[in-house]
């Protein structure tokens, strides 16, 4: 779809059925496609692989867009618009799921939108994030993603941890609520690594390298150091690097951070749900909890809802690695713990 009129274009970028999908930077474009909240709640990515086949894609110019949001050029207001930054592999999509409650609260997983800004900040030559032009751009995508569905709904953006850098502008966002940084412990990052084969640590690595770029202040290891590391020893420094910024931000986000370790939301999922609805002011009643906790939110595979999650053959594959690759993980501690990152304590600020 193109050609939207100059007096249709604040009722298009009003009606939240038009997702905002990704940002073409090379054409200064808002891509949008059609959705329901029913879709966004069900699918695990709403990135290339899911909307981006969606026949019905409309391009919209930034110059167009931007002047209806704010024709005055005063700050977006906005809906409240809550984060989960991760270091992947800990339940993220799962945790997301499980707060998505229509009328209260619309999880967003992993969006494209949202990939574009971090690309932005990574790529973009000399980036300043006090640029004027940048805060516009940056709050115009937030606030296209953060519309609600249902009534004054919440929105919640679970962004893949590709987009880590973008950490610190969600936090300097003027309409973000509260973030969580969620993370697990060493060993079943490793675990699940291990467990998704060599595509899977092939991403990782990926990964590392631009984790390099994008906290330069938190790798302590040289380019040549990581080169001549193993594949699981890499992906242990992507760890901790990774685990060595969400501390600073837990001690430095006053009160709008919070962690959370997902073996712990795994060991009492009823506690902990209790506990982000307070945090991220949902109010779930007890009585809601448990319909999550029976819900296929919490009891099917996150990436996949129609598969059943099997915990029991999840341990045994865990068992069977860490028994396997037991050097292999004590090379990796020895890593993280080269970095200064102590591998049996978790993150400060827990929610």
């Amino acid at each position: 779809m193109q050609g939207i009129p100059d007096k249709d274009i604040g009722a298009f970028l009003a009606d939240e059925k038009n997702f905002l999908y990704v940002l073409d930077l090379a054409r200064g474009e808002y891509v949008f496609t059609s959705t329901t909240r029913g879709e966004i709640a069900e699918l695990p990515f709403l990135d290339n692989r899911t909307l981006g086949k969606h026949d019905d894609l409309t391009h919209v110019h930034a110059s167009r867009v931007l002047p209806a949001l704010a024709p005055d050029g005063q700050a977006l207001a906005a809906n409240t618009c809550h984060f989960i930054f991760h270091t992947s592999f800990c339940c993220s999509t799962m945790i997301a799921r499980c707060l998505d409650w229509p009328g209260k609260n619309l999880s967003l997983k992993e969006p494209f939108a949202f990939l574009s800004l971090s690309g932005f900040c990574r790529n973009a030559p000399g980036f300043d994030p006090a640029n004027p032009n940048w805060k516009v751009m940056r709050d115009s995508t937030l606030y296209l993603l953060s519309r609600p569905f249902e009534g004054k709904e919440s929105v919640l953006i679970k962004p893949s941890n590709g987009a880590n850098n973008m950490l610190p502008e969600a936090l300097a966002y003027p309409a973000t609520g509260n973030v969580l940084l969620l993370y697990r412990g060493l060993e079943a990052f490793l675990v699940s690594i291990i467990r998704g084969g060599p595509s899977r640590a092939n991403n990782i690595e990926q990964m590392a390298a631009l984790a390099r770029k994008d906290f330069p202040h938190a790798t302590s290891l040289t380019e040549s150091d990581v080169a001549g590391l193993t594949h699981v020893e890499r992906a242990a420094f992507f760890w901790a690097v990774q685990m060595k910024v969400f501390e600073g931000y837990a001690k430095t986000g006053a009160g709008k951070v919070k962690t959370l370790d997902a073996d712990a939301f795994l060991s009492d999922p009823e506690a902990l749900l209790g506990r982000l609805s307070i945090f991220f002011c949902l109010g779930f009643t007890k009585d809601e909890i448990a319909k999550i906790l029976q819900s296929p939110a919490f009891l099917s595979h996150s990436k996949n809802p129609r598969q059943a999650f099997s915990a029991g053959e999840a341990l045994e594959q865990t068992v069977h690695i860490r028994k396997t690759f037991q050097q292999e993980f004590q090379d990796a501690r020895a890593i993280c713990e080269k970095m200064g990152v102590d591998v049996s304590k978790g993150l400060s600020n827990a929610v």
